[in-house]
């Protein structure tokens, strides 16, 4: 998956990002907890809230959240700036890939709720 590192004016960096088109709430989250060494901090929140899981690594506070609650990119932010934990979760995002059998379904999904539109216009 494609990381962007966000650095501030004085190029330090704090917080990555990705596309969640092929990964939710639940997958982002699930590829968190499966870096060696995470802890959960906080109880997942899936819906509503902007800030959905929390955790730690080697004890540098994470936060995993989507902007305005409905967007299309999701960031994770640390408390501490130009961390090696920020770069190991970044590769770790950077190396996870979908299995074929998901993108299959979501692009099932996607066709199947297209005809069904095209479907009740006729």
């Amino acid at each position: 998956m494609k990381v962007e590192r966000h650095k501030n004016e004085h190029g330090e960096a704090r917080c990555i990002s990705f596309s969640n088109t092929w990964a939710s709430r639940w997958g982002a989250r699930r590829v968190a907890r499966s870096i060696p060494g995470v802890v959960d901090a906080e109880p997942c929140r899936l819906f509503g809230n902007c800030e959905f899981y929390k955790f730690e690594l080697n004890s540098i506070a994470f936060v995993l959240n989507e902007d305005w609650g409905d967007s299309s990119v999701f960031d994770i932010c640390c408390d501490q700036s130009n961390t090696k934990e920020l770069e190991i979760v970044a590769s770790h995002f950077e190396k996870y890939r979908l299995d074929p059998i998901k993108i299959s379904f979501w692009l099932f999904l996607t066709l199947a709720v297209i005809g069904l539109f095209n479907d009740l216009s006729s």
